[in-house]
């Protein structure tokens, strides 16, 4: 199941990449294409913490698979972003796949929180737009760095 997951994750990802377009255009794709994965996926990443809380030796199993979507995304932002340091691509990935996988984990804490459903389209569309805010925001701060 992992296996097939991951898999599929990182076709998504490099499909959105591949397209042509500014920089700004394919991140955009890339975390358009990594939230529609994951809205329809959602429970897989509940799955995986679940395995390694359950098994903590799984996680090597588990760094297996996520292993290739790690090195995927910091070939894809070599041009973009530095190896080291506070924009560094480690750190790009983690902050974005966090702030994906983290608003589809935590729906249910969501819906009791805000009165709502986190998954309907309004709020889905509303949660994509903050991410291209930020990854905007972000893309302008690397600008300027550079």
């Amino acid at each position: 199941v992992l296996e097939r997951y991951y898999s599929e994750h990182l076709e998504a990802l490099t499909k959105a990449f591949a397209a042509s377009g500014t920089v700004r255009e394919r991140l955009h794709r890339v975390l358009d294409g990594y939230f529609d994965f994951m809205r329809s996926h959602h429970r897989y990443s509940r799955l995986v913490a679940a395995v390694i809380a359950e098994d903590p030796n799984r996680k090597d199993e588990v760094r297996r698979h996520l292993e290739p979507l790690f090195t995927w995304f910091d070939a894809a932002l070599a041009e973009l972003a530095p190896a080291e340091g506070p924009a560094a691509r480690q750190q790009l990935f983690l902050t974005f796949s966090g702030l994906v996988t983290g608003y589809f984990m935590q729906a249910e804490l969501q819906n009791a929180l805000f009165e709502g459903d986190a998954m309907a389209d309004s709020e889905v569309e509303a949660r994509r737009a903050h991410l291209h805010w930020l990854a905007d925001a972000v893309l302008g701060s690397l600008e300027v760095d550079a």
